[in-house]
């Protein structure tokens, strides 16, 4: 790019140069003036106000900086997850621990959920000798397809003075039917509604 530069050029690089610390603005300088053939530097000198020493302060200081980068961490450095130990049988003592403790839905048996939560699965882990964290145990749960489900309160609705009765029906009019020679289908309703304060936010594995 050929200089000097346009005037609303000139004028957004002088306004965000002014808006630099003093360190920044040094080095914004060094690059602004790096852009240019000869006489780069009077000219950004002159542009954003600045002593030529500056400039050439701000070039000293990201040579120095290039030198430096090759000791900055790189992207993916650091400590590196450790896996879990190959055939420590963690897996199914996990799932041994799991098998009293799962649930599903009715309506879909690819889904399953434990009600014990994180912090009691290590501390059942631990009984089997791995001393694991809460967040190994999260990977278990999402390795073997346990799913969050939402929070209830566990509210009791109390008793009905007719629930015997209604059975009594159930069983009168059952038996009517049979003797009548009609079919009789029992259907088992498991689907659940959300009702009232019976339901909060909140998710569970």
């Amino acid at each position: 790019m050929s200089f000097p530069y346009k005037k609303n050029i000139e004028k957004s690089m002088k306004k965000f140069y002014d808006s630099l610390c003093e360190k920044n603005k040094r080095r914004y300088a060094a690059i602004e003036s790096e852009k240019l053939s000869h006489g780069g530097v009077n000219y950004i000198s002159a542009l954003l106000e600045c002593d030529p020493k500056t400039i050439r302060q701000g070039k000293k200081e990201l040579t120095e900086l290039e030198l430096d980068i090759t000791g900055i961490r790189q992207p993916g450095g650091g400590q590196k997850k450790r896996p879990l130990p190959l055939n420590s049988g963690i897996d199914q003592d996990f799932l041994d621990i799991l098998q009293q403790h799962t649930a599903g839905n009715p309506m879909n048996s690819s889904i399953r959920w434990t009600y014990l939560k994180p912090r009691e699965i290590v501390s059942e882990l631990l009984k089997k000798g791995y001393s694991v964290s809460r967040n190994i145990v999260r990977y278990l749960l999402k390795k073997h397809e346990y799913v969050k489900r939402k929070a209830q309160k566990n509210i009791t609705m109390g008793g009905h003075p007719d629930r015997n009765a209604q059975f009594e029906n159930i069983t009168q009019l059952k038996q009517d039917y049979l003797d009548a020679g009609n079919p009789v289908i029992s259907m088992d309703t498991k689907k659940k509604e959300l009702l009232g304060t019976f339901y909060r936010n909140g998710s569970l594995y």
